[in-house]
């Protein structure tokens, strides 16, 4: 469409023009109509908007020109539009506007320009527009704002000056807007603000100054703000915070200062901030916080909004936590300290803490845990400990968190778990102890954990599994118990794993597997067995397995599999076998090893499973594999030791969909 079609329906309430090819609006083309509300040209290649062009149209009140190459609108535009209330001028090219646009507009409530190119903007713009209350300017390239120029939006309630290029707000810039409730100025290149730039905004409630340069703040630069509730400084320069920099904000409700340079803050800081839920001092220089900083914050809760209310400590450079630094805050329910250099925890640090339900200690460097670490949690859900120096851990330590759903452990050096560690844990739903040193399991120590879905013991130096070691998990999912030592399992170790899906036992030096090894696992969809020292298999080894998707036996001693090794899994679809020392016969003869147990090869094209096509190379074979649906893979098979060999095609039976060798 390249032209607005003649006969629009002059009944139409709302008319979109969505992804043409209208390079313009010319006077007329909409001829008119008293029952058109709503116009929007979204995304077409309009370049201009002739005078007039919307006149005819008296009840129109929303009018969008957005996504286009538009570089200008000239104040005639708006003409004859009485009712016009809402007017969007987004992502176009529009570099200036005409100090008269806005002249005829004067019943606008909500004017949105974000994604131009406007440098500029007149002094007197604005000055028909009382009644606005929102104003988009975000996305821009403004470098100032003139004096005098918000002045006349006595009404607005919504300003938004985010990602241009402000380097400063004028003393009393936003003096006359008594009711705005939202100010935006993210983004911008702001490096300092008057003490009085906030003046006269006393119904603020969200104030966005991330992600500036902002330096340093004056003591009262929020005194002025006594209803603001949410407010962002994360992203700037900030090193220090005077003390009473929130003493005239005592609403607040969500703070942010993360990614600053803060090194500490000073006693009395948060003094006045009763009502805060949300505080983030994540990715900032801190190396240490004095005892009862966050005493006053008792507001820190989840109780009215059904939130997880946060402090965020993580990726800060704290070496130590003093004794006393959580007093006061008996609500919190989220503690992060992930990624610091705390080494050890104080006795009774948590004591105060008894509603967290999240704590996350990752990525530290502690090397002991009081045995009454958590003693006071009893509403913790998630407790992360993982790559950390722990080396033991103390029996009981938790004993007091009969509601824990995650535990994570891993990458520490841990070399083994107490017998009873996890007795008291019957909610627990992933345990994660893969990348430690633990070389024995006893034979209870998961014992209780009915309700465990995930479990990872991979990467330790494990050489046995007692035979009883997974009787009561009956829900696990996925267990990981790769890259270990172990040379054997247990004849029907995994009986009573009912609903496990996933069992890796790659990277051991399993020799053999006995006919039971996996009985029980009737849902088992995935058996990673690869980088073993498997020689051979029974051939009921995966009888047990009927809804096997997927069979590794990668990097293994294999030279021959049993006749009918294959026929229960009725299900596979990928089989990997690469890496073994086959011994093949001549190609010739290949049919008669390549599918046991799934009958011989067919004739090429008849239109049966998978094809598979060995061309010689040396060193081997290429194999492709394709289907009748064109889907394809390939592969290296070893050279049979035989005699010369030469092109060979067929087709794997169809109960096997994709076989890679």
């Amino acid at each position: 469409m390249r032209e607005i079609p003649a006969g629009l329906p002059g009944n139409a309430t709302q008319i979109f023009f969505v992804e043409t090819a209208l390079s313009s609006v010319r006077r007329g083309a909409l001829g008119s109509s008293t029952t058109l509300t709503k116009l929007v040209f979204l995304n077409n290649n309009i370049q201009e908007l002739e005078a007039g062009a919307f006149q005819g149209l008296p009840s129109l009140t929303e009018l969008e020109v957005s996504g286009n190459p538009l570089p200008a609108v000239s104040p005639e535009v708006l003409l004859g539009l009485p009712s016009l209330s809402k007017l969007s001028l987004g992502a176009n090219a529009i570099r200036s506007l005409h100090p008269g646009l806005f002249a005829a507009a004067c019943r606008l409530q909500d004017l949105r320009l974000p994604g131009n190119k406007i440098e500029v903007l007149p002094p007197d713009i604005f000055r028909p527009l009382r009644r606005l209350q929102t104003l988009d300017l975000s996305q821009n390239a403004l470098a100032e704002l003139p004096a005098g120029l918000l002045t006349p939006l006595v009404a607005l309630r919504l300003l938004k000056l985010s990602e241009n290029l402000l380097t400063r707000v004028p003393s009393g810039a936003f003096r006359a807007l008594g009711r705005l409730a939202e100010l935006h100025l993210d983004g911008n290149w702001l490096e300092e603000l008057p003490a009085s730039a906030f003046a006269g905004l006393g119904g603020l409630r969200r104030l966005q100054l991330q992600h500036n340069h902002l330096g340093s703040l004056a003591p009262d630069i929020f005194a002025g703000l006594p209803n603001l509730t949410v407010l962002s400084l994360e992203g700037n320069r900030l090193a220090t915070l005077p003390a009473a920099l929130f003493a005239g904000t005592p609403h607040l409700l969500h703070l942010s200062l993360a990614r600053n340079q803060l090194e500490t803050l000073p006693q009395g800081l948060f003094a006045n901030l009763s009502a805060l839920q949300t505080l983030m001092l994540s990715h900032n220089a801190v190396t240490h916080l004095p005892a009862g900083v966050f005493q006053a914050l008792a507001g820190l809760t989840a109780l009215a909004t059904s939130l997880w209310e946060v402090m965020d400590l993580r990726d800060s450079h704290l070496r130590y936590i003093p004794k006393g630094l959580f007093d006061g805050l008996e609500n919190l329910g989220e503690l992060s300290l992930h990624i610091n250099a705390i080494s050890s925890l104080p006795e009774g640090i948590f004591d105060s803490l008894v509603n967290l339900t999240f704590l996350d200690l990752a990525r530290n460097r502690i090397t002991t845990l009081p045995g009454d670490a958590f003693s006071k949690l009893p509403q913790l859900q998630v407790l992360r400990l993982y790559e950390n120096e722990l080396q033991d851990l103390p029996e009981g330590l938790l004993d007091s968190q009969s509601g824990l759903l995650e535990l994570s452990l891993q990458s520490n050096r841990l070399r083994a778990l107490p017998s009873m560690f996890l007795r008291r844990l019957p909610h627990l739903e992933k345990l994660l102890l893969d990348n430690n040193f633990i070389e024995v399991l006893p034979p209870q120590g998961f014992f209780g954990l009915n309700k465990l879905k995930l479990l990872t013991l991979s990467s330790n130096h494990i050489t046995e599994l007692p035979c009883c070691l997974f009787d009561t998990m009956p829900h696990l999912r996925e267990l990981d118990l790769g890259r270990n030592s172990l040379a054997t399992l247990p004849d029907g170790i995994f009986v009573n794993l009912t609903s496990l899906g996933k069992l890796i036992l790659s990277h051991n030096q399993l020799a053999a597997l006995p006919r039971g090894a996996f009985t029980g696992l009737s849902k088992l969809l995935d058996l990673q067995l690869d980088t073993n020292q498997l020689s051979a298999l029974d051939d009921e080894v995966f009888a047990s397995l009927p809804n096997l998707k997927t069979l590794n036996l990668r990097k293994n001693q294999l030279e021959s599999v049993p006749r009918g090794l294959l026929d229960p899994l009725k299900k596979l679809s990928s089989v990997y076998l690469s890496g073994n020392p086959w011994r093949y016969p001549a190609p010739d003869q290949l049919e008669t090893s390549l599918d046991p147990g799934h009958g011989p090869l067919l004739p090429a094209g008849s239109g049966r499973g998978f094809c598979l096509h060995l061309l010689p190379i040396p060193g081997g074979y290429l194999q492709g594999a394709s289907s009748p649906w064109g889907r394809r893979s390939q592969g290296l098979l070893p050279r049979a030791p035989a005699s010369s060999p030469r092109r060979i095609t067929g087709c794997v039976g169809a109960r096997a969909s994709i076989v890679t060798l």
